[in-house]
């Protein structure tokens, strides 16, 4: 738990993490928290988020497994407002008890020169309600390569393996496979 920004260059990997609300926690309201990794680490059954980032820069996420049996409406990976070169990648999800998105970006921005990268991810997600695989809300220069997401609910009209919302733009999303055999959508971009 890292709470009031300034948290820089922190480096949390290749711990197992099981149960209680939130597995990892940065976030930040005021200073941005800076070059820190979160990698190769197994958290299990967090019943809010197991990764939960705001506000934050040059973030590195990578080689993580993560899974829960919550039944709550869950975000398994959340992260909010992390900017420039900020990594999420060869990361492993899943979940088929709980409702929700398992990586959720929100008002992350990249640019043209330095975009985010979300790759090489593995998301299993479904359950009987929301299930959204990877969803960006509100960012900008993102790149979504190689990730492969099959989402499962019988939720035809909130099965979602990759869905944008807000004012999101400049996103590359390349060679990724996604398998809604739940019934719902394989991408919805809105």
């Amino acid at each position: 738990y890292a709470n009031g920004g300034g948290n820089n260059f922190n480096q949390i990997s290749d711990n197992r993490i099981t149960d209680g609300a939130n597995g990892i926690y940065f976030t930040s309201s005021t200073v941005r928290d800076m070059n820190n990794e979160i990698a190769g680490n197994i958290l299990i059954n967090q019943s809010a988020s197991a990764i939960y980032a705001l506000f934050g820069e040059n973030l590195k996420i990578q080689r993580n497994q993560l899974s829960t049996n919550s039944t709550a409406f869950y975000s398994i990976m959340y992260i909010e407002d992390c900017d420039l070169t900020t990594v999420i990648s060869e990361n492993k999800i899943t979940n088929s008890t709980s409702s929700g998105t398992a990586i959720y970006v929100s008002g992350c921005d990249g640019t043209s020169t330095t975009p985010i990268l979300i790759a090489n991810n593995f998301v299993q997600f479904g359950a009987t309600g929301q299930a959204f695989g990877i969803s960006p809300f509100s960012c900008t220069y993102i790149n979504f390569y190689h990730n492969s997401v099959n989402t499962t609910t019988t939720d035809a009209a909130n099965g979602r393996c990759f869905a944008t919302g807000g004012t999101t733009s400049n996103l590359n999303v390349k060679n990724n496979i996604f398998q809604n055999s739940g019934g719902g959508y394989a991408a919805v971009v809105s």
